[in-house]
């Protein structure tokens, strides 16, 4: 007759437990290729801003030189305009109404705000300079003026002088009056003192001896 068998008959149950080292997946090829993918996005960013970088340099080396030229050109011109200009009154006003525009349209052509802002910097100076060349040819044509009224002025002067109607101690006061206008004109700058010295010699003398040669004519004449 079949007996169930007892614990004692029973063999032990095999264990689920692998026997051995735990086999383990390899995952660095696939960690490396993450690795690899990621540092190569990077190094193309990296050369993409490099590039970008490079080429906002280059525009800007383009921009700037453009820039300058464009305005030097309209200086040249702004200057051989007041040079043909006798208005020297206006010379400060127009002068820098002139380059400043002269300025702001050639700042156009550079497309970067920092670079143009920066060369607005530099560029004013070189404003300043040229309204600089206007306001001495305005001074300048304002001194040959201011001499070439001051000669009418001795001019008349001097006729008074050398006319021998005009009586002695009227030609004295006239001759005080020449010698005291020049003297006036090199003290304010009109004339030179070598100038001042010259025309003294000149107009003084010259009166004088004018006067006397006119007096003697006349003499002859009444004979």
């Amino acid at each position: 007759m079949a007996r169930i068998p007892d614990s004692s008959q029973v063999s032990n149950a095999p264990s689920l437990r692998p026997s051995g080292a735990v086999a383990v997946a390899d995952m660095s090829p696939i960690a490396r290729g993450a690795s690899d993918f990621a540092s190569g996005i990077a190094d193309a960013a990296g050369s993409l801003y490099s590039f970008a970088k490079e080429q906002e340099r280059k525009e800007n080396v383009v921009d700037v030189a453009a820039a300058d030229a464009a305005m030097r050109k309209r200086f040249m011109e702004i200057q051989n305009e007041f040079e043909v200009d006798n208005d020297y009154t206006t010379f400060e006003k127009r002068g820098n109404a002139l380059t400043t525009e002269a300025r702001d349209a050639a700042a156009k052509l550079i497309r970067s705000e920092e670079t143009r802002q920066m060369w607005l910097g530099q560029a004013e100076l070189t404003r300043l300079s040229q309204v600089e060349a206007v306001l001495n040819r305005g001074q300048r044509l304002k001194a040959e003026f201011d001499l070439a009224k001051l000669d009418d002025a001795n001019q008349v002067l001097y006729d008074t002088v050398a006319d021998p109607n005009t009586a002695p101690d009227e030609a004295v006061r006239s001759t005080r009056t020449i010698l005291s206008n020049i003297d006036m004109a090199v003290a304010t700058g009109v004339m030179t003192p070598g100038m001042g010295v010259q025309r003294k010699r000149l107009i003084a003398a010259g009166a004088q001896k004018e006067r006397a040669t006119n007096s003697a004519y006349l003499l002859a004449r009444s004979d």
